[in-house]
C-alpha cells in the first residue's frame, strides 16, 4: 500500500494533500517529483507533521529544497486533521490512520469531464483558481 503511493507521488506532475502524518519514504518521493521532475504540490498539514518537516533534519532538509522550487505551497491547519485525502493527478486517495500506520480507505483514478459550463471554484481568499 505504501509502496503503490510512493510510486504516485514520483510520478505525478501536480498534487494537493491534507495529511495529518508524513513518511519519510513519501516525503523523499515528493522530494523526487517537486525538484527532479518539476511537478508542482500544495499540501495542508497538521501542526505535528509541520514540526517535523520544519525541525527533524532528514526531512527538514529535503522541505527546504522542495520549498526553494516554488513549486511546494505548504499550509498548517490548527486543529486535528481526522484522515488525509490526496489527490495526485487523477488519483484521490483517502486514508486513515490505523494505530499509527498509514491505512488507505478509498482509491479511485478520477474521469475527466467537460467543465465549460461549469463555473470556477475560488480559493479561500477569493482569488480565482488557476
Amino acid at each position: 500500500m505504501i509502496n503503490r503511493h510512493v510510486q504516485l507521488v514520483k510520478q505525478a506532475q501536480s498534487g494537493k494533500a491534507i495529511l495529518p502524518l508524513v513518511g519519510l519514504h513519501a516525503h523523499e518521493a515528493g522530494y523526487e517529483s517537486i525538484v527532479e521532475n518539476g511537478a508542482e504540490m500544495e499540501l495542508i498539514v497538521s501542526p505535528e507533521v509541520a514540526e517535523t518537516l520544519q525541525n527533524e533534519a532528514e526531512y527538514a532538509e529535503l522541505t527546504e529544497e522542495m520549498a526553494a522550487t516554488g513549486r511546494l505551497h505548504m499550509f498548517k491547519y490548527e486543529g486535528e486533521l481526522p484522515y488525509a485525502i490526496v489527490v495526485l493527478d487523477e488519483t484521490v486517495q483517502i486514508d486513515v490512520d490505523e494505530a499509527g500506520e498509514p491505512g488507505h480507505f478509498w482509491k479511485r483514478t478520477l474521469k475527466r469531464f467537460e467543465t465549460g459550463h461549469c463555473r470556477r471554484l475560488r480559493h479561500i481568499n477569493n482569488n480565482p483558481q488557476k
